[in-house]
């Protein structure tokens, strides 16, 4: 997520600094919300997530256990309901490309059979251009 993040305004930090809480950023008319993967830093997580407008949720196809854990996500986001005024709230879930594996890829083609409805976005965040970070967000 911090990486997807640092891309979107252009800055390069291959440094993993692990986020605690939540970091809010702003970008044109978003704010993107930042929060902490790690269940002992998201404990107020529930709480960031009123008033949102969509959800992204991200795995890697080099990490088995980040695409299993996208069903977490997925139930911690229903913990408030995907519905902002009777309307149903976007959930895109962004997976980096970057050094697939073969458990993985096959890990996420089952997920993409369990949740049909949701949005995939498959790139490789390292390489992909600012303008196709953007588009995620429309």
């Amino acid at each position: 997520k911090t990486h997807f993040v640092n891309r979107l305004f252009g800055r390069v930090d291959t440094r993993y600094v692990q986020t605690l809480g939540v970091e809010v950023h702003a970008y044109e008319h978003y704010y993107l919300w930042d929060t902490a993967g790690d269940k002992n830093f998201g404990g107020l997580r529930d709480g960031y997530y009123v008033h949102r407008d969509s959800f992204l949720a991200f795995c890697s196809l080099s990490s088995l256990k980040s695409i299993e854990k996208l069903p977490f996500w997925i139930a911690s986001c229903g913990n408030v309901k995907f519905s902002k005024n009777g309307e149903v709230v976007p959930f895109k879930i962004v997976v980096n490309t970057q050094n697939p594996t073969e458990e993985a890829t096959q890990a996420l083609q089952q997920f993409k059979n369990r949740y049909p409805t949701f949005t995939f976005v498959e790139m490789d965040i390292d390489r992909c251009s600012r303008d196709s970070i953007v588009n995620v967000l429309a």
